[in-house]
């Protein structure tokens, strides 16, 4: 759409993805994105509920932060 409207990526407008799908590795420009780690979010989850069944707690918030990548295609224009 941005391609159809006259746009030009990054020149006119940079595009970060956030998920790292695999279309992005076949758009041109390669998509700026973060990736997810997945198996680590899957882990860290079934850990947390398995904890939960053995030992129940009530109303405790509990924020997990897991880190993902940055991984750098050629949508973003660099403004310095």
């Amino acid at each position: 759409m941005i391609h159809e409207k006259g746009f030009r990526i990054p020149e006119d407008i940079s595009v970060v993805g956030y998920d790292g799908i695999m279309l992005n590795r076949v758009m041109n420009p390669r998509v700026t994105t973060i990736h997810q780690n997945m198996p680590e979010i899957g882990r860290k989850a079934a850990d947390l509920l398995i904890g939960l069944i053995e030992k129940p707690k009530t109303t405790l918030i509990e924020h997990v932060i897991v880190p993902g990548t940055f991984v750098q295609g050629g949508s973003v224009r660099n403004l310095v």
